[in-house]
């Protein structure tokens, strides 16, 4: 089989990676009867210095679906230290890079790339996107400018999740179109059987949960100032998980909480373990996601797998779901529009509601084919590793 290695900067179990954790731990269940995973990520978790519980720090261990993963601290993620640990006599065949903007992982892939003349795939994971790529702009545009040159190398290739990811990489980097290729995200596994039984909906009351990181491209604040609008013949419970990654950010959102009304409730419920996200989704009437910006948005879909309807903005793939009834994706100067549909689905009796959590499913089957999403990695990595 062809030896893949892939730097993440996160990887199972660490939990406040997000997405791209996500989609690397999907990439790896659904191919590793195909293909050899070997992982380069951190030791810990985001704004933190603590080594991750279970694993073995700066040597290889073996993952659940015989992956080997390199759990680096910032002292041993080195050129000359990860050579020593993984290329001891073994060759790869593809180097896939999950960040354009990481260049400590970047730079390192380039030299691996570089010595063994090996082919690189990199995934921007949504990085590109204009409410992303405006945080920090100018450097952002210096930085591209300066690897555009660097990537002018025929085995070096672009990995676009969407149509509007792959005009980004050919218009923003220059990447030809021939070294761009589609590859959408494999997403999660679901087993049914797992799911506990979703909660009774009753009327004039909604209860609503944020599960993301807690910073400012995923807009709690802006969840939260909603809220503040709901009528007030309306009892809504908001509860909000995922790891706090900006403090201060956190400290303005509390600032919101505090202003509430009182037919509104609200309480951090801490990290969610991903084993548990689909369980927890299902204990609710509503995701709130007002993202500035998603490349695929796993919590997304899986919040619609576990048939818990969504209101996100229009910054991600999904906003085909205004054609049904499972959510709806507005636009984020609409504030309104959001405080609508919140107040209509407040209102709705169980009996009203299940049309809601039954048009979950049916989207999701209409818009998601995971073994043709899986037959395109196959058929390019097999290409490429030729």
């Amino acid at each position: 089989m062809e030896n893949i290695l892939i730097f993440n900067a996160g990887y199972t179990p660490a939990k406040t990676y997000g997405g791209p954790v996500v989609s690397i731990s999907n990439l790896v269940k659904s191919l590793h009867e195909k293909f050899n995973f070997t992982i380069i990520t951190n030791s810990t978790e985001i704004n933190s210095d603590e080594n991750i519980d279970g694993i073995d720090v700066n040597l290889v261990n073996l993952g659940e679906y015989s992956e080997e993963i390199l759990y680096l601290d910032k002292k041993h993620y080195r050129f000359k230290f990860i050579e020593s640990a993984i290329f001891k006599g073994e060759t790869f065949d593809l180097i896939y890079v999950n960040s354009f903007f990481n260049f400590k992982q970047l730079k390192i892939a380039l030299y691996f790339s570089n010595k063994y003349n090996i082919p690189m795939l990199i995934a921007p994971r949504g990085e590109l996107e204009k409410n992303a790529f405006n945080i920090k702009k100018n450097k952002k545009n210096v930085y591209s400018l300066i690897m555009k040159f660097i990537f002018a190398r025929k085995n070096v290739y672009f990995q676009a999740t969407t149509e509007e990811e792959y005009k980004n990489i050919n218009t923003k980097l220059g990447i030809s179109v021939e070294n761009i290729v589609k590859l959408k995200n494999i997403p999660t596994t679901l087993d049914s059987s797992t799911f506990k039984q979703h909660k009774i909906k009753a009327a004039n009351k909604l209860d609503v949960c944020f599960i993301s990181r807690i910073q400012t491209k995923k807009n709690l604040d802006y969840a939260l100032k909603i809220l503040k609008q709901i009528d007030s013949k309306y009892q809504v419970k908001f509860d909000i998980y995922g790891p706090i990654e900006n403090k201060q950010y956190w400290e303005n959102c509390i600032e919101i909480i505090n202003s509430l009304p009182s037919h509104i409730t609200v309480n951090y419920q801490g990290i969610v373990s991903h084993d548990e996200i689909l369980n927890t989704f299902s204990n609710y009437d509503l995701f709130l996601f007002p993202t500035k910006s998603e490349n695929f948005g796993h919590v997304i879909y899986e919040s619609l797998a576990a048939g818990c309807p969504v209101l996100i903005s229009d910054q991600t793939p999904w906003n085909d779901i205004n054609n049904t009834n499972a959510g709806k994706a507005i636009p984020l100067n609409d504030k309104q529009k959001y405080e609508n549909y919140i107040n209509d689905l407040a209102q709705l009796n169980q009996e009203e509601y299940k049309t809601v959590r039954y048009a979950t499913s049916q989207y999701l089957k209409d818009k998601i084919n995971t073994e043709e999403i899986r037959s395109l990695y196959v058929d390019f990595f097999t290409k490429i590793t030729k």
